[in-house]
């Protein structure tokens, strides 16, 4: 919007170039002309039309990294109190399944094993269209790319998790990883209306049901918001008692923050910053018992894993390497190999059979048990 424009211009008034997100498509011509005018460039207008809009695409990195994202969509259509997405993102837009499709098709070539589908309200995907291709069909034809070992996307609103959507995790698309991310924000039916996210705990809790007797070994993660305006005691115990019926795989906490040009940036932030302190710290108390409980499952079991490359804690020059990778639920593994000057650094895109041994306080660590 034309008024962040103004804003980071009499921020940095040295800026040569200004643009947004809908105008990434033109960069190299917005670099040339601010180049040969030598004066700032702007263009920050955003895309308003269904049609015509140009979406970026994810070309092969040549890097070696066996994962890529590919925006399937952009902008939100939902009008959540404290978010600031639809504002600075627009309606919503999505891509054509066939550019989608031939996208990953690119990526696969390339040696992407798995890939991970974007958008601000990604299962929203397709309502905009009148293909009747929606998310559940595009992850149907996405599966279906030979090559594929892989299939994730991000991120999600409960008011359009489908019964047609959750069905796909029922072991038909054998790429889908069991992993969902839905985020909840809140526990208390009063703080979701006044965020105005669509739906209540129990409609919530009942998508949750839905998940886990399709997929009993999916994982859930979600994100919550505390200290929200108006927040009190007894909503905020409504987050305690959600946590301890869903029992979260992980969660991402936060306090709020009022962001500006949001409704719920009118309202009073009432709740003070030490409460909001208190309270997340309390979340984190009651999540991250059940978070280890499901973690030692994982103890002596032999899981499967793509792995990513070398691990922070390895070095090229040990003798001994450690390499990291992710189970299909997303979760961190860590293995050491021998030799890692001349061969660790080749394992980046295979798929391991890791026997884990350890059990950290937010990864796996143990030993190859097979490579494929």
């Amino acid at each position: 919007p034309l008024s962040f424009y103004w804003s980071i211009s009499k921020q940095i008034p040295y800026l040569d170039l200004v643009f947004g997100p809908d105008n990434i498509a033109a960069l190299p011509d917005l670099l040339e002309r601010a180049r040969e005018k030598g004066e700032r460039v702007s263009e920050t207008q955003m895309h308003k039309k269904k049609t015509g809009y140009t979406f970026m695409q994810a070309e092969p990195m040549n890097d070696g990294k066996p994962q890529a994202m590919v925006t399937v969509m952009k902008g939100c259509n939902k009008t959540c109190s404290y978010c600031i997405v639809p504002r600075v993102r627009g309606r919503e837009l999505s891509k054509p399944a066939t550019e989608v499709v031939s996208e990953v098709e690119r990526l696969v070539a390339n040696g992407v094993k798995e890939v991970m589908l974007l958008g601000q309200n990604v299962n929203s995907y397709g309502h905009d269209r009148e293909d009747g291709v929606l998310f559940a069909h595009l992850l149907d034809k996405v599966d279906a790319i030979e090559g594929l070992e892989r299939l994730r996307f991000t991120t999600s609103h409960p008011w359009d998790c489908t019964d047609e959507l959750i069905s796909r995790f029922d072991g038909r698309l054998p790429t889908l990883c069991e992993y969902f991310h839905l985020p909840v924000q809140s526990g208390s039916n009063r703080i979701l209306e006044q965020m105005r996210r669509g739906y209540t705990t129990e409609e919530y809790l009942l998508q949750v049901d839905k998940l886990r007797k399709t997929c009993p070994d999916i994982h859930l993660s979600t994100d919550i918001i505390v200290g929200f305006p108006g927040e009190n005691r007894e909503d905020f115990e409504g987050i305690i008692e959600l946590f301890k019926r869903v029992r979260f795989d992980s969660i991402f906490a936060f306090k709020y923050s009022p962001r500006s040009g949001t409704s719920a940036a009118k309202q009073t932030d009432d709740v003070s910053k030490a409460e909001k302190n208190s309270r997340l710290a309390e979340v984190f108390s009651i999540s991250e018992p059940h978070r280890q409980e499901q973690m030692l499952k994982y103890q002596d079991q032999v899981v499967e894993v793509l792995v990513e490359g070398p691990s922070k804690q390895s070095r090229k020059d040990n003798a001994e390497a450690q390499l990291m990778g992710r189970t299909r639920t997303n979760v961190v593994v860590n293995f050491p190999v021998a030799n890692a000057a001349v061969g660790a650094w080749r394992w980046t895109g295979k798929t391991a059979q890791i026997q884990v041994k350890r059990v950290l306080s937010h990864s796996l660590y143990g030993e190859v048990a097979l490579v494929q």
